[in-house]
């Protein structure tokens, strides 16, 4: 029984000390659901680069973003954010792990004339 102590200790260490970092799990692209052609995007700090009118990024990955969606995009000379901007302090949600498509659309009821959605794929 003695033996039978190290050597289960040896496997479980080398067992869970032999596993690869856990990969980035939030996977996000946008879709450019206007008519006009986005100069810059991004979301989350992450530069997503031009969108023309109608297309969709490739994902990107994420450790963590916030549940609210938004992002800022910049359409010939002018910066406009599209989507929800927060307050607050913590606890912020965060997005369940998994593939979203951040939908930026024209929105007139919205101050910038932006909107944007977090669309679960």
């Amino acid at each position: 029984m003695k033996i039978l102590s190290p050597i289960l200790l040896l496997t479980f260490v080398t067992s869970t000390s032999c596993n690869k970092p856990q990969e980035d799990d939030v996977l996000i692209r946008i879709s450019n659901n206007t008519t006009t052609n986005f100069l810059f995007s991004s979301t989350a700090q992450i530069s997503f680069g031009s969108i023309d009118a109608g297309a969709v990024t490739a994902y990107k990955t994420f450790k963590k973003v916030i549940a609210y969606p938004g992002a800022r995009i910049v359409i010939a000379a002018d910066t406009f954010y599209a989507g929800m901007l927060y307050c607050g302090t913590p606890p912020l949600p965060y997005l369940e792990k998994g593939k979203y498509r951040l939908d930026i659309a024209n929105d007139t009821t919205a101050i910038n004339g932006f909107n944007a959605i977090y669309i679960r794929e």
